[in-house]
């Protein structure tokens, strides 16, 4: 028999299993003057009334990502992206949980910034930010050294609020639900927990700051034009914005591709809707005329038909009859 005793057995590993698992969590409450100077923040802030101001901040750190709440009075502030111990620049994901506020971008005009939206800001993109009355934000923080090489290029980064897409706002829903409930007893491994945030926040970058397509010269554009006038000609509401559309290219550019051309866009368009009548009018099986109007995207045969003795001088029943003597 074992004479070790009979109490349970434990673990030795199991305490410090437990502090991998969760974040380091810190909360602090910021009153007065005297609280407007002590309030860690990342750049200028000051208060429209200090003696009444205050400010509660739950921060957490988890592998590389600092989580930050704060519950603020009306302020104004300068968000420098850097981190104020180590001066290593940081990417910041900002959002408003309760409240409205105004941001600057760098050499832009103001935005204003409502419950759910976000910002990203870094030291190439920092704003200044003005809250009128109370206000509630949730922020991240990761060393940009933490970010894949591909998408450090931050002065890249699109001015104004994040667009609503779904990741964005899945995002957003994550981080807000991790800093809500930072006060309850979560067990989760933090360095998992932060790769996957960091993951997902690479993922929005590399959208916002995919290198955009070279636009194709004038040459391409006119080629993919008539390939795509060719194959859609049978279409009634084929027009020069719905080819432009499809090439995605503007409609100025698209008639720039046929300036150096006989014919604008929708003068070919036209013309090889016509050499395809009469081709079907020189057929020996010819459709009704009323059948080729709508094959090949005329509104009506009367609308064919004035067409049709413009181009060719003849109505489309004189034409056909004399193909056929």
């Amino acid at each position: 028999m074992d004479g070790g005793g009979s109490g349970p057995r434990t673990d030795p590993l199991e305490g410090a299993e437990r502090s991998l698992l969760l974040p380091r969590v810190e909360r602090a409450v910021y009153r007065g003057a005297d609280g407007l100077r002590r309030l860690p923040i990342e750049g200028r802030f000051e208060s429209r009334d200090a003696a009444a101001f205050e400010a509660e901040v739950v921060r957490a750190r988890f592998g590389d990502i600092v989580l930050r709440r704060t519950s603020i009075t009306a302020h104004r502030a300068v968000v420098d992206g850097s981190d104020s111990a180590t001066d290593e620049d940081i990417l910041r994901l900002l959002t408003v949980r309760r409240g409205e506020m105004i941001a600057v971008p760098p050499g832009g005009a103001p935005v204003r910034v409502g419950a759910g939206d976000a910002l990203l800001t870094c030291r190439p993109r920092r704003y200044a930010y003005r809250a009128d009355g109370p206000l509630v934000v949730v922020a991240s923080t990761v060393p940009v050294s933490s970010l894949p090489r591909a998408v450090r290029r931050l002065d890249r980064l699109p001015v104004g609020p994040l667009p609503h897409a779904p990741l964005v706002d899945a995002v957003v829903d994550l981080l807000t639900e991790l800093a809500e409930r930072l006060h309850e007893p979560w067990a989760f491994d933090a360095d998992y927990a932060a790769r996957g945030v960091i993951d997902l926040e690479t993922a929005i970058l590399t959208g916002l700051l995919a290198p955009a397509r070279p636009m194709p010269g004038p040459a391409r554009v006119h080629a993919a034009a008539v390939d795509y006038i060719e194959r859609h000609l049978g279409e009634r509401d084929l027009r020069p914005p719905q080819i432009a559309d499809a090439l995605g290219v503007s409609l100025r550019y698209l008639h720039r591709a046929f300036d150096d051309e006989e014919m604008t866009v929708a003068k070919h368009l036209r013309e090889r809707r016509l050499e395809r009548v009469a081709a079907a009018l020189r057929s020996e099986r010819t459709p009704g005329l009323e059948r080729i109007a709508d094959r090949y995207g005329f509104a009506s045969q009367d609308q064919l038909a004035r067409a049709f003795r413009r181009r060719y001088g003849v109505s489309m029943t004189e034409y056909r009859g004399a193909d056929r003597r």
